[in-house]
């Protein structure tokens, strides 16, 4: 959990370092980035990585959590806000986003954007996860996506991309 601002976590340089576990980056925790990191959320109970900070910058960071089966949409690998605590300026770069939940009927997705403010997601490449590549539900604003491979998700649902919204 990070929930001071201005914090970096990378690996050393010439090193991948590995992070078993989940991530979470709170309201209080602007400015923080991750960069080139492996990130396996398999063996815990929330989403692999929460932001909930404004101007996160997630960089060349491969996430999974294997498939982890669940029943309660905590499947997902990348959470971008929640209800009551949108991400604002959130950026996504050059990450592969894959084999992210399943068992649920496509409720788990490589990047949920549930609740942000201008995010970038650029240049990555999120495939094999059984709900959607990108969900933007329910209350995504001023998103730019551009230049990623998204191939080969939702085979528990029907696309690769949803943009979807409450009334």
């Amino acid at each position: 959990t990070v929930s001071t601002g201005n914090v970096t976590l990378m690996s050393a340089p010439g090193t991948r370092a590995l992070l078993r576990g989940s991530v979470w980056i709170k309201d209080s925790a602007n400015a923080v980035e991750l960069s080139n990191l492996d990130i396996d959320g398999h063996d815990v109970t929330p989403i692999t990585v929460q932001v909930h900070g404004d101007g996160a910058v997630l960089r060349l960071l491969d996430i999974t959590n294997r498939n982890k089966r669940n029943s309660t949409s905590t499947g997902s690998c990348l959470l971008l806000g929640h209800i009551g605590t949108p991400a604002f300026r959130t950026r996504v770069f050059r990450n592969r986003i894959h084999n992210c939940g399943g068992g649920n009927g496509g409720h788990d997705h490589g990047i949920y954007s549930e609740f942000s403010r201008r995010a970038v997601i650029r240049g990555n490449y999120i495939y094999d996860n059984p709900g959607f590549g990108i969900s933007m539900y329910p209350d995504t604003q001023y998103a730019l996506i551009e230049h990623n491979v998204i191939n080969g998700n939702a085979y528990e649902n029907r696309s690769n991309v949803t943009f979807s919204g409450e009334a």
